[in-house]
């Protein structure tokens, strides 16, 4: 008996005004460290350019100490999710494992973005969310890009060991529209083994490596200064970006705009 389709990919959630502004004002309790910006891969559509030679971006263990020892403080300021992102922050695991175990103390809900190379067999998927106590949301990246240096199996290993670790794990899968044979193929592998709830997609803008992208201050620039590559919806910032903490503030229902964006929600 042949297996159904997997559902067509969608960038767009649904969601009421109402919900929308929630989320936008999650932002001002969110705080995203970069760990650094070496990574074991090197994807084409890699928007903060990371790669095995870069070396000289890694977040200092002394430095993690120094701001894990003030989670309680950034609690008590409001900080309520603390997300870890790269490059591959697992790469980074003392330092992981030092912010993360305080935010959790603290009282923060944690995640972590990752590639999943460390998921070489199932015992070692296992070993290592076991290690990591305070990440709740496990945050794993899947596409075409990712195959020419990982295979997909590393992924589904990493997905299986959170969710019996009774983790939150969640497939981001970035895709071409149209898709790809080779999205396709993705596409399909996830939704073999994920929930399809779980499955997060976005459709990829062609402006190529970071490495590539000119970053400055107009507002026809201002989404690729962003944490994606869709003019989609985004609850995160990163911790050294001041105009980003005002620029979902204030956000207007009328518009669907916020005042530094152009637009970060699109609806049509």
């Amino acid at each position: 008996m042949s297996q159904p389709l997997a559902p067509e990919p969608t960038a767009r959630a649904t969601i009421t005004d109402a919900d929308l502004v929630t989320i936008q004002n999650t932002a001002g309790m969110h705080l995203t460290f970069s760990m650094t910006l070496a990574c074991p891969l090197r994807c084409a559509h890699c928007i903060v350019k990371a790669g095995p030679k870069v070396k000289g971006t890694t977040l200092p263990l002394e430095m993690a100490a120094r701001y894990a020892s003030q989670m309680e403080d950034l609690f008590d300021y409001g900080i309520r999710m603390v997300s870890f992102t790269g490059g591959e922050p697992l790469l980074m695991r003392r330092q992981l494992k030092v912010l993360s175990d305080a935010a959790a103390s603290a009282g923060m809900a944690c995640g972590v973005v990752t590639a999943s190379h460390w998921a070489h067999s199932d015992a070692a998927a296992r070993d290592v969310v076991a290690r990591y106590p305070g990440i709740h949301t496990w945050d794993l990246s899947l596409d075409a890009w990712h195959k020419d240096y990982l295979p997909y199996d590393y992924v589904r290993r990493a997905y299986g060991a959170a969710k019996a670790a009774g983790r939150r794990a969640v497939l981001r899968f970035t895709y071409n529209e149209p898709m790809s044979a080779a999205d396709r193929e993705a596409f399909d592998f996830i939704h073999s083994f994920a929930d399809a709830a779980d499955v997060y997609s976005q459709r990829l803008r062609s402006v190529g490596r970071g490495d590539f992208v000119p970053i400055g201050r107009s507002s026809d620039q201002t989404t690729l200064a962003k944490p994606c590559v869709t003019k989609g919806l985004v609850a995160w910032r990163p911790a050294a970006s001041t105009w980003w903490r005002s620029a979902h503030t204030p956000f207007s229902l009328a518009t669907r705009q916020c005042a530094h964006c152009a637009p970060c929600w699109k609806t049509t």
